[in-house]
């Protein structure tokens, strides 16, 4: 019987999972504190990995940032880590077999082996967070494009000249539709005697996602438009999206798929795709653990393919 070690690498903690007959029966997370500690990073799994020994752990796999091919982290910016070859050093190390891939890839093979992807032959994953991620299935595969790149939907122009970008364009989707936009569309657009402002003590620059959406349950008008315009600019870029792709489902994950606005934005998109279903994913911040769970089989499944 498999039993494996699930790991998720995120830039402030690492979050494991031990996962037997589709479920998991222990988890624990450790806070992230080895940016470009390579020597570190690896220590710390295999410190990890001997605790949980005593479960029968017979393979573990891996979602990370960055680019992976072959086993190796590729320019993991947030983590510190390029050219990482963390599968190899791993299974020397604690003599187990080890399967990697891209955490939005991960998180993408749990929502469609576990979650709200079940049964979906085409859709979009979508992750919504101080970026926008995610992943594509057609026809029932996760495509992950010609350099493993596919997926990158933040980046797409969404406004021509518009807002910069980390990435070096202008008008990047996630520069007006991730949860970071919203928020600084927020304290740009907040007056000094409003509510989000009273929250925050009149220091506007501290306001947060919880402090936002409290206005907007409040009933505060200025939290309320502000809210409109960007599911406005969410919905525009699904419908784009949808254009070119015309998948029958998009779920979207991130905290902020768990606020409810999901709701206005599924009635914005089905005024152009009455037919797609638009729905938060439904594994939340394990979504990654599931699909690191059964890297194994998927990677097997890409290599009888190529």
């Amino acid at each position: 019987m498999t039993a494996t070690l699930a790991i998720d690498l995120g830039g402030s903690k690492i979050a494991y999972g031990l996962l037997k007959n589709g479920s998991f029966i222990e988890k624990a997370e450790q806070p992230f504190r080895f940016f470009g500690d390579e020597k570190g990073l690896l220590e710390a799994i295999e410190i990890q990995v001997e605790k949980w020994r005593s479960y029968g752990i017979t393979e573990i796999g891996i979602g990370s940032p960055g680019r992976i091919n072959d086993g190796t982290i590729y320019s993991a910016v947030n983590l510190g880590y390029d050219l990482l070859p963390i599968q190899k050093k791993l299974e020397e190390a604690v003599q187990l077999p080890v399967y990697t891939e891209n955490d939005a890839t991960a998180a993408l093979l749990g929502e469609l082996v576990f979650g709200s992807l079940q049964g979906s032959s085409n859709a979009i994953f979508l992750t919504i967070g101080t970026g926008i991620g995610g992943g594509l299935v057609i026809d029932g595969k996760v495509y992950k494009g010609a350099a493993n790149k596919a997926g990158e939907f933040g980046h797409y122009t969404y406004m021509r000249n518009g807002i910069s970008c980390s990435c070096g364009k202008k008008g990047c989707w996630e520069m007006y539709a991730s949860s970071k936009a919203l928020i600084q569309m927020a304290i740009e657009s907040a007056s000094k005697d409003g509510m989000m402002a009273e929250f925050t003590d009149g220091a506007i620059e501290s306001l947060n996602g919880k402090m936002f959406f409290k206005a907007v349950s409040s009933g505060d008008r200025e939290a309320i438009l502000i809210l409109e315009q960007f599911t406005t600019y969410l919905a525009d870029g699904i419908v784009d999206l949808l254009d070119i792709l015309d998948v029958e489902t998009v779920a979207v994950g991130g905290g902020i798929s768990r606020t409810g606005l999901i709701d206005l934005v599924r009635n914005k998109v089905q005024s152009f795709h009455p037919t797609c279903n638009v729905q938060p994913a439904s594994l939340g911040n394990d979504a990654g653990l599931y699909g690191a769970a059964v890297l194994s089989a998927y990677l097997s499944r890409e290599a009888e393919h190529d």
